[in-house]
């Protein structure tokens, strides 16, 4: 970090340097400020072992030109041109000045309702992507997109160990959510779905062009409510409604008793349970997590504008359901969320069960 400051910043002063993303893929992304005799500066850098590791993000963007639609103008591309890393450490690139912050810096400091003026305006590009979806364009397996790999099964394998064997002990205690079978049963019937996944998951749907990480540290808020996207090594197609999906699963993990910081302590598990469905259709301001609500019911209501409400919304539970997959597996989150994410993952495949025959 201190070469890469160096090259980027030598004449900034009051510099800080912080990570935006945990670097599972081999790449992440470090956001630097500081004050320069221009004025602030803000330049987000992505950091990856090889070029390789990059390859996808480095031409995505035009490699979907054609089919950004609504995402035209919001996205922030890697400049193409790479910085090698003393010593062959790695390279990084830099992309485009980015005035602003992280959203999930400025909802936490933040109080429901106003909130949902920073909310709006990319919860409404989302439905516009989905809205503008080509109807005459052939559907797809969402299990096509959201594939589950033999890695991806063996890491949930060793977390359920764990998360098991802290359920047991919260079980023991009387702190497990009433309503939920035992730890075991619903580690046990968890694992068992994500090896059935291709069959759980074979929803035909539409696969707009979305950015497929849409989660509060990349998107960055301007003045007003003008925003930007970066970090674009997801952006393909995804199954319909995937960025919103996403965004709000991540809201509720980053945002959820963040103010208090008691860490979601386990004599409180049962009250963020009761909110562990689509169709609980909880009003935002009722919410736990009003900003976490706000992004489903959004949802909620573009799919009963739709003939394929029924469609959607399986499309959208197993899209939350591999979320979920992959927060229980790795996610750098507390113990007792990652209880939570357990059974947030088994009530949605029993809903998604109820449709899809597997």
């Amino acid at each position: 970090m201190a070469e890469i400051i160096q090259r980027e910043a030598p004449d900034w002063t009051s510099r800080s340097v912080r990570s935006l993303t945990s670097g599972y893929s081999g790449a992440f992304l470090l956001w630097l400020r500081g004050l320069s005799p221009r004025g602030a500066e803000s330049l987000v850098i992505k950091v990856a072992k090889d070029e390789s590791a990059i390859e996808h993000e480095l031409h995505a963007a035009t490699m979907y030109l054609s089919q950004l639609g609504p995402l035209q103008g919001r996205l922030c591309a890697l400049d193409p041109q790479s910085t090698p890393l003393f010593d062959g450490a790695g390279v990084y690139y830099r992309q485009a000045h980015v005035a602003g912050e992280p959203l999930l810096d400025r909802l936490q400091t933040g109080e429901w309702p106003a909130n949902e003026d920073l909310l709006r305006t990319p919860i409404r590009l989302c439905i516009d992507v989905m809205e503008k979806c080509d109807n005459a364009q052939p559907k797809r397996a969402a299990s096509a997109l959201l594939r589950l790999t033999a890695l991806d099964i063996s890491r949930l394998e060793t977390s359920l160990e764990f998360s098991t064997q802290l359920g047991n002990t919260m079980f023991k205690r009387g702190l497990w959510p009433h309503g939920f079978p035992k730890p075991g049963v619903v580690a046990a019937g968890i694992f068992d779905a994500a090896k059935m996944w291709d069959n759980i998951a074979n929803i035909k749907t539409l696969t707009p062009i979305q950015h497929g990480d849409l989660n509060p540290t990349n998107i960055i808020v301007g003045s007003g409510s003008d925003f930007s996207l970066i970090d674009l090594s997801r952006l393909g197609p995804w199954p319909i409604g995937y960025d919103m999906c996403r965004l709000g699963t991540m809201l509720r993990l980053r945002l959820m008793s963040s103010k208090e910081r008691d860490d979601w302590f386990p004599d409180h598990l049962h009250e963020w349970t009761e909110e562990l469905s689509l169709q609980t259709r909880i009003p935002p301001e009722s919410s736990l997590c009003p900003e976490g609500a706000y992004c489903d019911r959004a949802f909620l209501t573009f799919a009963e504008t739709t003939h394929n409400t029924a469609e959607l919304m399986d499309v959208y539970n197993a899209e939350r359901i591999w979320d979920l997959y992959k927060v229980i597996s790795y996610q750098d989150i507390s113990p007792f969320k990652r209880i939570w994410a357990l059974l947030y993952c088994w009530r949605l495949l029993q809903e998604l069960k109820k449709h899809v025959v597997a």
